[in-house]
């Protein structure tokens, strides 16, 4: 997502832009007003974020220091010696919450962990630590910095070089971190709750450039640590993989134990959202007024910060978010900040307490319905103002439903929801929720969802559909398919496979959660599909006859012409592993991705029989080898351009190799079901939660009765493929039997893996598997069996994500 700062980051109300000149002329009382409310905003929102945008540094406020440390936990960050020069600060009598230092200090951090230390050292040319001088350091701070050094503060004029560096990291900030670091200091100032604040240290390394520490104590979109040492993206240089150089939890954290990654830092709860959307004909633009309502969960709240995308950018032009009003359901207005980079700050009129109700209007005009032509590209600056003159060249279109399109708050919150669509004719909206209803309102077609289940990220989409659903098929599920004309023909068949995949799924999980599920076609050569709640979004080629996937397959060796039995098991699944349990934080995205994949997998191999899975495991296994670290999933988004053949190819690989362990203890039979048990009852227990891999974890091994948190440990948080050579002998014993001795090493000692390895011991046509315990640098097995076997092969069927390498003795 691309952001520019040539347009006005702040947006208020007309109604609190009234000026006491034009008051004037209308009354004495009315003058008197508008000066009250003028000093009224001066001490809202607004006017604090104004302040704060004209801050510059105080002549009246520097202190020299020597060793003075300003880091936090791990993070050392030391003013060896220098002059710190503060901010004024927003108003009188308020305290600086920024300064700048110039001088020589020092920044050290050692990782937290084995996985950190193997993260840093790929991001930091391979250094096990930092230690890294600097000049010149910019900080933003809670007003305690300020508290520490008060009485030491003498006046000193910055020079005209240190004004610039302070100016040009204000900037930076902003354009880095956007304009959210001045809310935080915001909605701290205006809480009558004591609130910890943020604090962000930036300095400038003499290799690296500019790093920046944060300590966030209640963590932040990237996971639940309060600690994160991060270098500034660079433009073809940067991805994920090297932005975050890295994260901890405190120290405090760490000995007070538990799964830390489940700390709930939320200060309000919204209970449902009651929206009209309107795309209007002219321009493709979604009119929209959407009411939150919302409860505080701590004891009183002045203000609430939400996630509502600012910009979209489609090849460079970028698409506006305008927001018109934020009301209260009265009309009456409420002052507001809607920030570049995506953070909507709403003041409410008076303090929110604990267990009362509260609801906001926000109105908004949104340049961000994404067009899917039919040629499979993005029109981006070509798209036409006008629906009618798109008639010929898209007929799909979608929201931008992986962003905060509606304002949203927290991490994957649920919430339920009623809204009413409307649509231009001929187009038909469907999406998230239940269908209450269908009618046509003058140039409209109109569609009222409801949603009584809490959820989160509903969306909806529209295009020229025709309808497809049996009305015979009176089980819940209600199933509706919506396909393009041309593809009229396929809607019964996709019907088929989506009953096929819902039955499938509750056999072996519990039922579907929802009362409708909507399967909806977006544009051709998307390559992918999307799983709001009740609602699957697939890419056109699902819709295409047999024939034009085997077409499409042959340009691609990456397309099976099959593709769509496992493409809509994977999304379908996303309706278990996704919306009856969502993830906590980035680090348990695998269990929504790894284990859809996995499972569609199994459905494929039940559909199409053994050999379909088996191929299925070949193909995950080839895309996790190509990782070079070979990955951690438990990273997630830091895995960088390696994440998806981390999460959707060794993840689903583990799991399998999950479910083999458990086969080899009890037998193939009673290892599956174990296998599903502890699916299911997963799946119960954390039902519409955000769970962690933990809870995972504990649901696996409490079912099991096996502890499983050191399988988890090596193959989810861990990195490495194991390397294994695999030798054999065979010779006969005294009793004419023969015996097969087995040994295994694993010649990279740092990093051992344990696992189960199956081994194939064929006789003619027939084979027997056993399975060898890898738990050790060198392990061996022996097996006495009637006659010498033809063959001998380890890690058959690609059992185990390992390379292995075998020879006979």
């Amino acid at each position: 997502m691309k952001s520019t700062k040539s347009r006005a980051g702040v947006i208020l109300h007309p109604l609190l832009r009234a000026t006491a000149a034009v008051a004037v002329l209308l009354s004495p009382t009315l003058a008197v007003r508008a000066a009250a409310d003028q000093a009224a905003e001066k001490e809202g929102i607004k006017g604090i974020y104004d302040s704060l945008k004209k801050v510059e540094l105080d002549p009246a406020r520097s202190v020299k220091v020597d060793n003075l440390q300003i880091g936090h936990d791990l993070m050392d960050i030391t003013l060896v010696s220098g002059r710190l020069f503060f901010a004024k600060p927003w108003k009188e009598g308020e305290r600086p919450t920024a300064a700048v230092f110039v001088g020589v200090g020092r920044a050290k951090l050692t990782p937290v962990n084995k996985l950190e230390l193997h993260q840093f050292k790929k991001a930091y040319n391979d250094k096990e630590s930092l230690d890294e001088p600097f000049k010149h350091a910019f900080i933003r701070f809670d007003g305690d910095l300020y508290d520490q050094l008060k009485d030491k503060m003498e006046p000193e004029r910055a020079d005209d070089e240190t004004v610039r560096l302070f100016e040009k990291r204000q900037k930076a900030l902003e354009d880095f971190f956007f304009a959210d670091a001045d809310f935080q200091v915001i909605q701290k100032t205006l809480s009558s709750v004591p609130v910890a604040g943020p604090r962000l240290v930036e300095f400038e390394g003499e290799k690296e450039g500019w790093l920046s520490y944060f300590h966030v104590p209640e963590g932040d979109v990237f996971g639940a640590e309060e600690n994160r040492l991060v270098r500034h993206l660079r433009i073809g240089r940067s991805d994920f993989s090297n932005f975050i150089l890295s994260v901890w939890h405190d120290k405090e954290c760490y000995a007070r134990g538990g799964d830390l990654e489940k700390e709930d830092h939320d200060s309000i709860e919204i209970n449902n959202y009651d929206a009209d959307f309107t795309v209007l004909k002219e321009g493709l633009l979604l009119d929209a007024k959407v009411r939150i309502d919302l409860e505080p969960k701590v004891p009183e709240i002045s203000t609430a910060r939400f996630d509502f995308i600012r910009y979209y950018d489609f090849f460079g032009k970028q698409k506006e978010f305008k927001v018109r009003s934020v009301t209260l359901p009265d009309g009456s207005p409420l002052p507001y900040l809607h920030s570049e980079g995506g953070a909507l700050l709403v003041q409410f009129d008076k303090p929110v307490k604990k267990g009362e109700q509260k609801s906001v209007v926000v109105s908004y005009t949104a340049d961000f319905i994404r067009p899917n032509p039919s040629v499979g590209s993005f029109l981006g600056n070509n798209v036409p103002p006008r629906l009618d003159v798109l008639d010929a060249e898209a007929t799909t279109f979608s929201l931008l439903n992986t962003f905060p399109w509606f304002p949203q708050y927290g991490f994957l919150k649920r919430y339920t929801f009623d809204w009413r669509i409307k649509v231009p004719k001929p187009y038909i909206a469907s999406g998230s929720g239940v269908t209450e209803k269908r009618w046509e309102e003058g140039p409209y077609n109109c569609v009222h969802k409801v949603e009584k289940e809490k959820v989160a990220l509903s969306s909806w989409l529209f295009g020229r559909y025709i309808e497809y659903t049996d009305p015979k098929d009176t089980v819940r599920p209600k199933i509706y398919v919506y396909g393009l004309p041309k593809q009229q023909r396929q809607l019964e068949g996709l019907y088929r496979e989506a009953r096929n995949v819902v039955n499938w799924y509750e056999q072996w999980a519990n039922p579907f959660p929802y009362d409708e599920l909507d399967i909806v076609q977006m544009g051709f050569f998307y390559g992918f599909g999307q799983a709001p709640p009740g609602l699957v979004q697939l890419t056109g080629e699902a819709y295409l006859s047999q024939p034009q996937i085997v077409d499409i397959a042959a340009a691609n060796p990456r397309l099976q012409p099959t593709f769509v039995h496992a493409f809509v098991a994977h999304e379908i699944g996303h309706q278990w592993f996704g919306h009856v349990v969502s993830w906590s934080s980035s680090h348990d995205q695998w269990l929504s991705e790894s284990y859809t994949e996995y499972m569609s997998g199994l459905y494929v191999g039940n559909l199409l029989g053994e050999k379909a899975f088996v191929e299925k495991l070949r193909q995950w296994k080839e895309r996790a080898e190509l990782v070079p670290d070979g990955g951690s999933i438990w990273l997630g988004q830091r895995n960088g351009k390696w994440y998806t053949d981390v999460t959707y190819n060794k993840g689903p690989y583990v799991l399998h190799m999950l479910r083999l362990d458990l086969q080899a203890q009890l037998g193939p039979e009673e290892g599956n079901k174990m296998f599903f048990t502890a699916m299911k009852a997963f799946l119960d227990r954390y039902r519409h939660q955000n769970a962690t891999t933990n809870d995972f974890v504990q649901a696996v091994s409490q079912t099991t009765r096996k502890d499983y948190a050191p399988f988890f440990n090596q193959w989810f948080r861990d990195t490495g493929i194991p390397e294994i050579q695999f030798t054999y002998t065979v010779r006969q014993t005294e009793d004419g039997k023969y015996l097969v001795s087995m040994k295994t090493v694993q010649p990279d000692k740092e990093n051992l893996k344990q696992l189960r390895l199956p081994v194939a011991l064929y006789f003619g046509d027939k084979k027997i598997v056993k399975f060898m315990a890898v738990s050790q640098a060198e392990n061996t097995m022996q097996i006495k069996v009637p006659t010498s076997p033809d063959k001998v092969i380890a890690n058959t069927d690609d059992g185990v994500l390992a390379r292995v390498k075998s020879e006979k003795g």
